[in-house]
């Protein structure tokens, strides 16, 4: 069993043996904030076995404590409800934990949401299996409202996740492969929860925890509410996040739905990958000035099929969003097909395009190298004829033995000629002398 005297009441871990600081989140004990009259004080211990710490945060409809499971001997967050403008806390009260309803219609506002909000921790218990979405443990009615019980989740926010990444990288924004692969999980879960008619109204960097694993987890549901028309309801003061939040969300009357969720979520995904916070969904219904990813110069460019899906995500126009988050989600997956299939067809296309360029390269060095040969076959004959001459000075001297063999079948002629003139002129001679005696 542990000792509860030594847990720090800031992250409920177990304190160091006389320590009045945590060594590891810094609270200090004895420079506790007193209780504002609000927030219940630090000790309280509801439902007979939560003990409460220091606040984790305030929101429109509620608050949130880091708590101490003394049956489970675990850390939890314990969501309170307590909206704004419609309840107070009675600190006369011996305890100083009761919850005053205001008179009249805020009553009735008060009374209509706390119905509702037990109502969603009923459905969402249905769902804490789901990644990405944060586990309900316990849900019970105390101090005249309603308490929600989740998993304590240890990190940071995504909106200081978002900071240290950019701090680490220098500066530059997180990457489109980056932002996608951590936020599908909640787009993923967000589908399911939409399904069963709850909508969260309140997603933002502000509500996703990232752990040390780099999981991210949505919290804070205090804020979900059943997908019904209930205009009285949303005609109460309403909390919005500037530059997450639609346009509908700024308008007492403005018809939430789905399509809510998509747009933050939208919101959050372009923050994260632009480094950027969008302008006022309320500004851009008068003068949009949203610059699409697709035309940002980004270290990592956003692909086209990406970028529409998020501008889509964001239409200022409720009817020109994805009406769910499963709509969107599943235009998501499209979109990365098509961008994997246009990568490959360029791949191939480089690769072809590589091929080609190498096959003229060969053929040119091909064509300088058959030059060069011929000559070197040239002067190899040359040297052949220098060096190899049998067949040459065999066929030279065939024609040198013809010729002297031709040379003496001529001599012989003449000589026969001349043997014959010279008889000629014998004849000759013999004729004149028998003319002169006779």
């Amino acid at each position: 069993m542990i000792d509860v005297e030594r847990l720090c009441r800031g992250c409920m871990r177990l304190l160091p043996e006389g320590a009045a600081v945590c060594p590891v989140c810094g609270y200090d004990r004895e420079r506790e904030i007193p209780s504002n009259g609000k927030c219940l004080p630090v000790d309280t211990i509801l439902h007979g076995r939560y003990l409460l710490g220091s606040v984790l945060g305030e929101g429109g409809f509620g608050i949130t404590y880091i708590a101490f499971d003394l049956v489970a001997q675990g850390a939890v967050a314990i969501k309170e409800y307590f909206p704004v403008g419609l309840a107070s806390r009675d600190v006369e009260a011996a305890s100083g934990q009761q919850v005053l309803v205001m008179p009249g219609e805020a009553g009735m506002h008060f009374r209509n949401g706390l119905r509702r909000f037990s109502q969603e921790a009923e459905n969402l218990s249905r769902f804490q299996e789901l990644p990405g979405i944060v586990a309900i443990r316990d849900f019970f009615s105390e101090n005249g409202t309603a308490y929600l019980v989740m998993d304590f989740i240890e990190g940071q926010s995504l909106k200081q996740y978002m900071q240290w990444y950019q701090r680490d990288k220098g500066g530059e924004p997180m990457e489109y492969t980056v932002a996608l692969a951590l936020m599908e999980p909640v787009m993923g879960s967000l589908a399911q929860i939409h399904g069963a008619g709850i909508i969260h109204r309140d997603v933002s960097p502000d509500n996703i925890l990232v752990d040390k694993e780099g999981q991210v987890t949505l919290i804070d549901f205090g804020a979900a509410r059943a997908e019904v028309s209930m205009p009285d309801y949303r005609s109460v003061t309403v909390m919005v996040k500037h530059g997450y939040a639609p346009e509908e969300q700024y308008r007492t009357h403005g018809s939430q739905g789905p399509w809510t969720d998509v747009y933050a979520l939208s919101a959050t995904l372009y923050h994260m990958i632009s480094g950027t916070l969008p302008m006022e969904a309320v500004e851009r219904l008068y003068r949009d000035e949203l610059i699409p990813l697709k035309k940002l110069t980004l270290p990592a460019p956003v692909p086209e099929e990406i970028s529409d899906v998020i501008e889509k995500g964001m239409s200022v126009r409720a009817e020109n969003r994805y009406q769910g988050m499963e709509e969107m989600y599943q235009a998501l997956k499209e979109a990365r097909k098509q961008e994997a299939e246009r990568q490959a067809r360029e791949e191939e296309a480089r690769r072809q395009e590589a091929e080609r360029q190498a096959q003229e390269k060969a053929e040119r060095n091909a064509a300088q190298e058959q030059p060069g040969e011929a000559a070197q076959d040239q002067a190899e004959r040359g040297k052949e004829s220098l060096t190899d001459p049998p067949e040459q000075e065999r066929l030279r001297q065939g024609d040198g033995s013809s010729q002297a063999q031709g040379d003496g079948q001529g001599g012989t002629v003449c000589g026969v000629l001349a043997v014959v003139v010279g008889a000629l002129g014998i004849v000759s001679a013999v004729l004149e002398l028998l003319s002169m005696i006779l």
